[in-house]
């Protein structure tokens, strides 16, 4: 799932959808989304969505900002590792 994508990704279907047929290439089940929602922080709209689908296991990359800009806008992967209900495969 990608959160509030660019535009001109989400026309294109990446980077999503080639992620999951990537994926779906070695048997295991994916699906690719592009979620739109501005109201909602996006590491709480990623747990909420694998929560829902009953996700065994959360893949993602994993992406770093200086400490100063997590601090104000906070970081996608530092909220997953802080609050993940399930396994979490990341890779950077």
């Amino acid at each position: 799932m990608v959160v509030n994508p660019h535009e001109e990704n989400v026309d294109k279907g990446e980077p999503a959808a080639q992620i999951a047929a990537h994926i779906g290439s070695h048997g295991a089940n994916a699906e690719a989304a592009h979620v739109i929602n501005r109201s909602v922080d996006p590491a709480e709209l990623l747990l909420s969505q694998s929560a829902d689908a009953g996700a065994d296991m959360i893949v993602c990359g994993a992406y770093g900002h200086a400490r100063w800009r997590e601090l104000v806008l906070g970081g996608v992967t530092d909220h997953l590792l802080q609050h993940m209900p399930v396994p979490i495969l990341m890779s950077h």
